[in-house]
């Protein structure tokens, strides 16, 4: 009496080479790896690994991308994905709200003195936002760049 392997059997179930069903089922029915083996167990009743797919897969060539891949996971809810709101809204500051400021602090830094023609300036704001600041005019100076990063660290040290 001759005895079959697992891969003769699969074929003989099918009518097909067993590497042939489970390309079509990876590629054509975007079916994971455990997927294949639910089938094929399913309707030959012959245990196989997923491992043994993987590796029948790989020796093929046949592989998915990892962004394929998560987007069929997504796909068949085994991963559930959203993404994540932010904390905090940020509105822009308009340019006429930005020159308004500027003007208004005579385009010198508040902090130091630097003016436009020696540094970069920046409207900047006294309460950050992420703390519960607002884009009001109350809240708002006209700081060089490096007071702006400068005052970034001491209020960081600070905490």
């Amino acid at each position: 009496m001759r005895r079959y392997n697992k891969q003769q059997q699969i074929s003989a179930s099918f009518g097909k080479d067993m590497r042939i069903i489970i390309k079509d089922l990876y590629l054509d029915n975007m079916m994971s790896s455990i997927e294949i083996v639910d089938y094929i167990k399913q309707n030959t009743q012959i245990d196989i690994t997923a491992r043994s797919i993987q590796r029948l897969l790989k020796g093929m060539g046949i592989t998915r991308s990892v962004k394929n891949a998560f987007n069929n996971a997504i796909k068949r809810n085994r991963v559930h994905w959203q993404y994540k709101e932010l904390k905090y809204k940020r509105i822009r500051l308009s340019s006429k709200l930005r020159y308004k400021i500027l003007k208004r602090d005579n385009f010198k830094c508040v902090l130091c003195g630097n003016t436009a023609k020696t540094n970069i300036l920046e409207v900047d704001h006294i309460i950050p936002i992420s703390k519960g600041g607002s884009s009001d005019d109350d809240n708002l100076r006209t700081s060089c760049n490096a007071c702006n990063k400068g005052k970034q660290y001491n209020e960081d040290c600070k905490k």
